[in-house]
């Protein structure tokens, strides 16, 4: 599980990436990008470096480009992004989350400018193939560390205003703004005057993470700090902590008995529950005088508690509800890459390494075996 913390700092495309390399992402994943060649990218080049920032050890993605000025079109940033991914040979997985962070990305600027995503043109801080760099690049080498459990904080936008080409505007820019409200992400005003947060910052953690709103307990197993460039009356780095997952989870369950619905019915409550739970399950049981009923538990966080409990009484025809506090033990989980032979032919696979103590256990990625099984 990994927790990053841009409540203070802010967070550009750049940082975020820093922060995976100084947390031990390898750099050679996203190295070919240096060699990429298409439409308006005339030279790309990519370096890791080490700095400090205000006493703080970092690692600075360093990316230099010389482009034409025309990357705003969403179908010319799709074939770039699309180009990069066969270049990376990342994984549907990879550029799956990549396109959604730049769909978002192309609807908050829409939202903004009152056209559609598929007209719309980016803003210039946006529209170079940093841009494309940051989304690949991001999803790759935390595909790479193997976490599929991304935790952050509030993202500081910082304040005041700035120059943009649309003139004077207001901190958070408009499109973090819209950003931020599509996907239900939470903004921090300050702690200084100025622009701390990009849009491609808030799209890669909207799609990757789950928001919380304070820290919760952890034990820190590995820390990495990316920096930013901006100079600021405190450090301009944005932290991201690899923990130990089983105890940061905190959770309620809640349950209902229900005897006077149809199958079909409980079917939908069912299906409604798990968007808004952590998980949720049907029990059959038998209740006064023989009767037959369903028992549904749902697993919830705090901030799904209320939203449970209103579905429940809301809903479904149940009179009332149980609920206590529940511990969840829950083993480490990440993903490696490994390679599988068939008919001669060499594939990467994810699998899926979980564990806990002294036990351990491997599991294949099904979508991946069903993409070899396909090939044969």
């Amino acid at each position: 599980m990994l927790l990053f913390e841009p409540h203070l700092s802010g967070a550009d495309a750049d940082m975020l990436l820093g922060a995976l390399l100084d947390l031990g992402a390898d750099f050679s994943r996203i190295a070919p990008l240096a060699g990429f060649s298409g439409p308006g990218v005339e030279r790309v080049e990519l370096r890791p470096e080490k700095v400090t920032s205000r006493g703080i050890a970092a690692t600075r993605l360093a990316v230099r480009l010389e482009e034409s000025p025309s990357l705003c079109c969403r179908r010319e940033m799709e074939l770039l992004l699309e180009k990069a991914g066969l270049l990376l040979r990342a994984s549907p997985s990879t550029l799956q989350q990549a396109r959604e962070s730049l769909r978002l990305l192309f609807e908050a600027e829409a939202a903004v400018s009152g056209t559609s995503a598929e007209t719309v043109r980016l803003h210039e801080a946006a529209s170079s193939f940093d841009t494309v760099v940051g989304l690949l690049g991001f999803f790759h080498l935390l595909e790479g560390l193997g976490e599929t459990e991304i935790l952050s904080t509030a993202i500081a936008v910082g304040g005041g205003t700035v120059v943009t080409g649309r003139g004077l505007v207001v901190v958070p820019s408009p499109v973090v703004v819209e950003a931020a409200r599509l996907r239900e992400v939470p903004l921090r005003g300050g702690p200084v005057e100025g622009e701390l947060a990009t849009d491609v910052a808030v799209a890669l953690l909207a799609v990757a993470a789950r928001f919380v709103e304070n820290l919760p307990s952890f034990v820190p197993l590995r820390v990495g700090y990316g920096a930013g460039t901006k100079e600021l009356p405190l450090a301009n780095v944005v932290r991201a902590t690899r923990v130990k997952g089983g105890s940061l989870e905190e959770a309620t369950l809640v349950e209902a008995s229900i005897d006077d619905a149809t199958g079909e019915e409980m079917a939908r409550f069912l299906e409604e529950l798990q968007e808004l739970t952590l998980e949720t399950h049907l029990v059959q049981a038998l209740g006064k005088k023989g009767r037959p009923l369903f028992l549904i538990r749902a697993l919830a966080r705090p901030d799904q508690l209320e939203g449970v409990r209103a579905y429940l009484l809301e809903e479904t025809p149940t009179l009332g509800l149980r609920s206590w506090p529940v511990r969840k033990d829950q083993m480490d989980r990440r993903f490696e890459i490994r390679t599988a032979v068939v008919d001669g032919k060499s594939y990467p696979l994810r699998v899926k390494i979980s564990r806990i103590g002294d036990v351990v256990k491997e599991k294949p990625e099904d979508e991946d075996v069903r993409r070899l099984s396909l090939r044969r």
